[in-house]
């Protein structure tokens, strides 16, 4: 004999087997479609920071030079080995600007394009211009990732008289 009390409402019924599944395949569908934009954003992220940080000590070592009445060279080194990511993202920057840190890396995703195994340098003079620059050159360096991510290319343009305009490709 059923009493009042053992009855059951639809509304205190639990989920069934097929409603479960259901909820589980579009978690499923909603995962496949972020983490890979996820972990794009995550790597471009990388990138942004790597090159605010590089134009970052790049103003330094310029505003050094002006300040310290003194040329300032910054060195980028250019390895283009995938197995030595030590070389191909490292910059030396002069003791002045980062005494702590003379020697400092890129992200490990980050890395400068140029010669195999050579050198990228940039010197300030006094004044703010770059050194071997005259009339209207441009020197260049360029900055890649190892990821192939949108925007990943990115063009630092120096000008004859010092100022430098970032641009990602």
């Amino acid at each position: 004999m059923i009493t009042p009390q053992s009855r059951v409402h639809a509304s205190e019924r639990g989920y069934s087997l097929i409603e479960l599944m259901v909820v589980v395949a579009i978690i499923g569908i909603f995962s496949l479609v972020t983490i890979p934009a996820m972990t794009n954003f995550s790597r471009m992220n990388k990138v942004r920071a790597a090159v605010r940080e590089l134009n970052s000590d790049l103003r330094a070592v310029r505003t050094l030079a002006i300040t310290q009445s003194a040329p300032m060279t910054i060195t980028m080194y250019t390895g283009q080995d995938p197995t030595d990511k030590d070389l191909r993202a490292r910059y030396d920057l002069p003791d002045a600007v980062r005494a702590n840190r003379r020697v400092k890396r890129l992200d490990d995703i980050v890395y400068f394009v140029g010669p195999e195994n050579g050198t990228i340098t940039i010197t300030f003079l006094p004044n703010g211009t770059v050194q071997g620059m005259v009339g209207t050159t441009t020197r260049t360096i360029q900055l890649s990732s190892e990821h192939e991510l949108p925007n990943d290319d990115v063009t630092i343009t120096f000008s004859p008289s010092g100022s430098f305009k970032t641009v990602a490709q």
